[in-house]
């Protein structure tokens, strides 16, 4: 190591801030201390390496022990929703082929004589197979391939299977009987079908779980959609050239509803919802595995090593008003911050870079002096800008969750727009689930000056009104993202947006600097900083020796 790199580390474990950050020359170091902590450097540091091997050990095993929580409750919805489902499709499946079978067979003949109430059997018929066919698409989480690709290659089962039978027909002597107009309709059943057994197999192809699901809802609504034409086409015939009574409108009902759904598919995952409240999987088990989901797939041991080798942070005095006006990449920023272990980094700094920069810089050094009085020394914060590596950004969002319970608090400063940012609600929800307290959060209005009363009215309505669908992301993608795991751990977004809610009326009531400033119970919880940052003074001699 160059004596220069090994001075600045020597420094970083005494709890020592370097130049300035514009590097335009040194000046004298400064301890992060207060006078009254500041023992012998020696003395100090081996002090801290004895009490915090245990304590990061605990604090290791801790975030472990909830990111597993997340993936069991994970699996657990995906065992309850996907058994579920398919139980109740495969009930409904062999309820129809008995009933095809053995009750109405002759009302399902393609061209016979038919009395007025075949049209109610035709009605209850379809009303069946489109269950059947519906149903078990409702069975994949937004994230699962293997269920997914189940449900499809059962649908090209059981098209393949009943068009195999029409084709026997055929070739046993109803093609030689049937006219121009019947053949027409037959070639139309048997192009039908195999067509959505193609769209089926396309989708299996899919690498992804949304493209593959998204094929799969195409391939239902163009079953649902031909069987409208073939319908209309069939009652035609009957009426002008059979006499009959177009008892194959029945059939029209069911398919109109399919569409409907499939138009409106939040009405399905509300649907899902239900069941999940049915089968006991509970909204913790729900928020529990949105961590998982955030973290992604393969063993969780992995990405907690990633994230403890790549989270850091930096003094929040090294940051400028200029670096903070607006969210450009500044790669020299994040060259300035420095490896920290996981719980040492005093506070996660959640804002939105669409609120008032002078407003928002303002609350910052409030909170910075408040903080700085409290402890003696300047904070060291987690902020998005600084932190996040430009050239590894999905690997930094991946360990987004333990980088937040990595951090001692959380702190909100909440603009006009912050709760119209899907990052920021995720911030939020994500300290929550990795074990933070609302004691360990602030919640900092970012108030533009002279409009302080009506923007708090804003934030308060927005809060009371929040839903997750209209809110915003800088990339399009980020959001299409953050909504898939949403739907994978809730069901649905009109769950989460319930859950938020909770959440967010709960830092309300109990977030001391939000009482303060908005002028409610300035008593309430005002020991939430306080109690937190003083209690224990090996704390700064830990995070300094790191």
């Amino acid at each position: 190591m160059a004596p220069a790199a090994a001075g600045r580390q020597d420094a970083q474990l005494l709890g020592l801030r370097g130049g300035p950050p514009d590097g335009s020359g040194p000046h004298e170091h400064e301890l992060c201390l207060r006078d009254s902590d500041r023992l012998d450097p020696v003395t100090e540091f081996m002090g801290a390496m004895r009490t915090g091997s245990t304590a990061k050990e605990s604090e290791q095993k801790r975030m472990m022990a909830i990111i597993r929580q997340g993936r069991k409750a994970l699996c657990r919805i995906r065992w309850m929703v996907g058994s579920t489902w398919l139980a109740i499709s495969l009930v409904i499946f062999v309820v129809h082929e008995l009933s095809g079978k053995y009750l109405w067979r002759e009302d399902f003949t393609f061209f016979s004589p038919q009395s007025l109430g075949g049209m109610l059997k035709n009605f209850l018929g379809e009303t069946l197979f489109d269950l059947r066919l519906l149903l078990p698409s409702l069975a994949p989480l937004e994230d699962d391939c293997f269920v997914t690709r189940v449900v499809l290659l059962t649908d090209v089962f059981v098209f393949t299977y009943g068009r195999g039978l029409t084709l026997r027909d055929l070739l046993e002597g109803a093609w030689a009987k049937a006219d121009h107009w019947e053949r027409t309709i037959y070639c139309v059943n048997l192009f039908r079908g195999a067509t959505v057994s193609v769209l089926a197999l396309w989708a299996v192809a899919m690498r992804t779980a949304p493209r593959m699901q998204l094929w799969m809802w195409r391939a239902i609504a163009y079953f649902a959609l031909t069987n409208v034409i073939e319908v209309l086409m069939h009652s035609i015939y009957d009426v002008t050239v059979l006499r009959w009574a177009p008892n194959k409108l029945g059939q029209l009902p069911p398919n109109f509803c399919v569409l409907y759904l499939l138009y409106n598919r939040e009405l399905l995952r509300r649907l899902q919802h239900w069941l999940r409240v049915r089968t006991a999987v509970a909204e913790a088990t729900s928020a529990a595995a949105s961590i998982a989901c955030l973290i992604g797939p393969g063993d969780p041991r992995n990405a907690f090593e990633q994230a403890k080798h790549r989270f850091c942070c930096m003094c929040f005095a090294d940051l400028s008003q200029d670096e903070l006006q607006d969210n450009t990449p500044d790669p020299h920023l994040h060259s300035r911050t420095r490896p920290v272990r996981l719980g040492r980094c005093d506070a996660f700094i959640s804002h939105s870079w669409h609120d008032n920069a002078e407003a928002k810089w303002a609350a910052m050094q409030s909170w910075r002096t408040d903080f700085v009085q409290t402890r003696g020394r300047e904070p060291n914060v987690w902020l998005d800008k600084a932190c996040i590596d430009q050239n590894n950004i999905d690997v930094d969002l991946r360990c987004l969750p333990i980088f937040l319970g990595g951090c001692k608090r959380l702190v909100i400063f909440c603009g006009p727009t912050y709760l119209s940012r899907l990052w920021c609600i995720f911030e939020i929800f994500s300290y929550m689930m990795m074990g933070g307290k609302t004691a360990n959060v602030d919640l900092i209005p970012v108030l533009a000056e002279g409009g302080e009363d009506d923007e708090i009215g804003d934030i308060a309505a927005m809060i009371d009104d929040f839903d997750a669908a209209s809110c915003q992301c800088f990339k399009a993608e980020d959001k299409e993202k953050m909504l898939y795991i949403v739907r994978t751990a809730f069901g649905s977004l009109n769950a989460f947006n319930q859950e938020v809610i909770l959440v967010l009326h709960r830092l309300q009531r109990e977030t001391r600097l939000w009482s303060e400033q908005t002028g409610s119970s300035s008593g309430s919880n005002s020991s939430g900083a306080s109690e937190s940052e003083h209690s224990s003074s090996s704390d700064d001699a830990k995070t300094s020796a790191e």
